[in-house]
Parts: C-alpha cells; structure tokens; sequence
C-alpha cells in the first residue's frame, strides 16, 4: 500500500546478470522499494561451488544472505523461470517470511516430463563444455544480440552481460540445477501445503 517493501529478486535458469540487467526495469519500483538482488552460487558475481543445488539448499542459501545482510522479512518475491519454483517452496516452507510473490514468466510447480529434462541436460551441457573450451563467449554474443536491445547497452555493458551469461552456464552450480530439475520440481510439489 505505502510501496515500502522488501523485494528479493530470485532469477531464472543461468541468468547472472539479473542483478544489473535488470535495472531498466526495476529502476521505478526500486524508487519506493527496496529490491535485493542475491547471485546464487555459480551466478554473476558469486563463487561457484561443488553443493549439489537443490530447492532446499538454493532457498537456503538465499536466506542465509539476507540474515548475513541483517535484512528481516517479510520479502516480496521476484521470481523469474526457476526462481519461480524456488520461490513457490521458500513461501510454502517458511510463509511468515514472505509477505507475497511475483511471477514474472515462472516455472510452474508440476512435474517436469523426464524427455524435456533429458533435453534441458544435454542443451546446458554443450553450453557448459562450450564455456570449458573458451566458445561460449562467442556463442552467448549472438544468442544474446538476438535477445537483448542490445543497441541500448555499451560496449561495457554488452561485454559484461557476455561474460555473465557465459561465467554462470559454465558453473557446476548451474550444470547441477539443470540435471536437479526434475528432482526439485518434485520435491516443491509433493511439499506443497493448502494455505487460505
């Protein structure tokens, strides 16, 4: 109602660059709110790591962030893709954190067909052994020009969102939510309790 609220942006599938690309469109809200934006590990400017990610580590994780900052709840969630379903988890584990969520274009909390999640598999490996080998940056430049308004960024900033993208889908934290998929979509809902 007053628009003082605590916004914690939870990003999609190998987005590590939502903490700064996303700030053309967040820069209103972020006018009256604070918005928090949390690197998972293996994103942006965060450490990767060998922890297998599953939606109980993941949501975690970004609670242990915002103690370590000292930022109490309650949390609007700004969940993107994935974040969706680890924000669907967070608030059905922990609801007096969360005083709402937002899906923007979230994945839904069903179970994840094995075919598809065999084909997710083998598109993010080629992605993670195409960063291995120094070919990813070049890749991500074509895919990402043909995504983005990339005639509203610098060379600076389309460089930066290059190296993020190709940094995070070459992180074994991303390569570990991509084969965990299936499994953390069926954890979220087998978990899933009514609320009013």
């Amino acid at each position: 109602e007053n628009g003082k609220h605590k916004i914690v942006c939870c990003s999609g599938l190998n987005d590590g660059t939502m903490n700064f690309a996303w700030r053309n469109m967040t820069k209103d809200i972020e006018k009256d709110n604070q918005l928090i934006f949390i690197d998972r590990a293996g994103y942006g400017f965060s450490e990767d790591t060998k922890t297998d990610r599953t939606v109980e580590q993941i949501v975690e994780d970004y609670r242990t962030v915002l103690k370590n900052m000292d930022e109490e709840g309650p949390y609007i969630l700004l969940a993107h893709s994935i974040g969706g379903l680890y924000s669907t988890y967070w608030q059905n584990k922990y609801p007096d954190e969360i005083e709402d969520v937002i899906f923007m274009d979230g994945s839904l909390c069903t179970y994840i067909d094995e075919e598809e999640t065999a084909n997710l598999k083998k598109k993010w490996h080629t992605l993670n052994v195409a960063e291995k080998v120094d070919l990813e940056p070049i890749f991500m430049k074509s895919v990402y020009g043909a995504l983005a308004d990339i005639d509203s960024m610098t060379n600076k900033e389309l460089d930066m969102n290059v190296y993020m993208f190709s940094k995070t889908s070459g992180s074994h934290a991303n390569m570990s939510e991509v084969n965990l998929a299936y499994q953390n979509a069926k954890t979220v809902l087998d978990n899933l309790k009514p609320n009013d």
